[in-house]
């Protein structure tokens, strides 16, 4: 059955969709735009739920077309959750500073910003505390 399948896939894929993209998107937007664009993502989350009830009970029960739209959102996600760099924050953490400065540059060139191309606070003092 196809609706089962989908709803299988949408079940896998729902963690990177919810999460991990809405994660993503905020680090590639810039700070004075987080809070706006967070806000607008999840009010659309919420109201595309509202909109499909109202739909199926005013309107028509004809689905197929919220299940082609909801099918290519979600491979969509899936290709920019493998596309997208890991976060420069956790590679940070993990003092990975390489990746860290390769993550910023995607986000950089993502957001038309100049690129980072120095060293990280915390790898210049650990360079020194080593010397």
């Amino acid at each position: 059955n196809l609706t089962i399948s989908l709803f299988f896939v949408f079940g896998l894929c729902c963690f990177g969709r919810a999460t991990i993209c809405y994660l993503y998107l905020l680090e590639l937007v810039p700070t004075k735009n987080k809070v706006a664009i967070g806000t607008i993502t999840f009010c659309v989350d919420g109201l595309t739920l509202i909109f499909a009830s109202l739909y199926f009970d005013f309107i028509s029960k004809y689905w197929i077309y919220f299940e082609i739209y909801a099918t290519i959102l979600t491979f969509i996600c899936v290709i920019a959750v493998i596309i997208i760099p890991e976060s420069p924050k956790f590679y940070y953490g993990q003092r990975r500073f390489d990746d860290a400065r390769k993550a910023l540059q995607f986000i950089a060139k993502f957001n038309k910003s100049p690129v980072f191309i120095g060293k990280f606070d915390t790898e210049i003092s650990e360079s020194v505390s080593n010397n």
